[in-house]
């Protein structure tokens, strides 16, 4: 990381600038915040509004330099990260794919109707191209209840990783690796009573690893081909992968392999590229660069550059 040492320091002196810039806006929003309170229980209602408002421009103000710090410090450091893990790699802070992604390829049966995605990273390595980002799908609701009130929820579909990675191969059939919620949480009939079905006219895949049989379901149109593609070693590696990403916080792992593709989504809360402006530069530069290469060791931990078969 010797390319970007230099521009740390400044980086790090430019935080602590503003560290200590903010901390006047910031108390005159509290302030204002508590007169707002105390006016409230006044009976003062007009005066307390205009104070809460005026503590939240003042909030407003303190948080303006820290989101131009952030997004200079993606354009400036993450991208510079993303080149010394591999220089076939770019990056682009605003990038991704549309939120109804996951929906149009097969991996989400609820189709999403907002969401966004950001920190999209498309490059090579060693002999298979990739493309991870993060994404929202959310689905937004608005009905009328029993009182003519109208009520709006949103429903969270997903939110986490996406990789896709291209196989140059074109599959035969299409298989979906599922995370095997009821095995996992002990209702084995149900989970046999929903295996027994179809998805999307794929029929079940039966498979002989007991640990990943209990993380996940497995369907496939073609039933040769899916077996060939979970090998005994492919299965390994991808029990080993839901324990490593499992390791820090809860996710849920699909993963499909369709057309030319393997596409990989990791529902975790987690989230990534955000710089964390309590840490220090030196500090933040470590994490995302463990982020980084956490996205992109995926292809090693599925050993994906070892081509079982040639291009038809």
């Amino acid at each position: 990381m010797s390319d970007i040492a230099h521009i740390l320091a400044d980086f790090e002196a430019e935080r602590l600038k503003i560290k200590k810039k903010i901390k006047t806006p910031r108390l005159i929003g509290v302030i204002l915040i508590v007169f707002a309170t105390v006016l409230f229980f006044t009976d003062n209602l007009l005066a307390a509004v205009v104070f809460v408002i005026a503590g939240i421009i003042m909030f407003f103000i303190a948080e303006a330099p820290k989101r131009k710090f952030k997004k200079l410090f993606k354009e400036k450091v993450v991208s510079q990260l993303a080149k010394q893990i591999d220089s076939s790699i770019e990056y682009q802070p605003t990038g991704g794919w549309s939120y109804s992604f996951l929906y149009d390829i097969g991996l989400l049966n609820t189709q999403p109707n907002q969401g966004r995605s950001e920190d999209s990273f498309s490059g090579r390595m060693g002999a298979t191209d990739i493309k991870f980002c993060e994404l929202l799908a959310e689905k937004k609701t608005t009905h009328v209840d029993s009182n003519g009130k109208t009520r709006t929820t949103v429903e969270q579909l997903f939110k986490g990783l996406v990789l896709e990675a291209d196989f140059h191969k074109s599959f035969k059939g299409e298989t979906v690796i599922l995370p095997d919620w009821a095995e996992r949480s002990g209702w084995k009939w149900l989970a046999k009573k929903f295996q027994s079905k179809s998805r999307d006219g794929n029929r079940i895949v039966a498979l002989e690893n007991p640990e990943f049989e209990k993380l996940f379901a497995v369907y496939g149109s073609d039933q040769v081909e899916a077996r060939y593609l979970l090998s005994p070693s492919m299965m390994q590696r991808m029990v080993d992968l839901y324990h490593k990403l499992s390791a820090s916080a809860s996710c849920k792992i699909s993963i499909m392999f369709k057309s030319e593709k393997m596409y990989l989504a990791v529902d975790w809360k987690h989230n990534f590229f955000e710089y964390d402006f309590r840490k220090s530069v030196a500090e933040e530069v470590k994490e995302t660069y463990e982020e980084l290469k956490l996205c992109t060791g995926i292809v090693e931990d599925l050993n994906l550059n070892t081509r079982i078969w040639g291009k038809e």
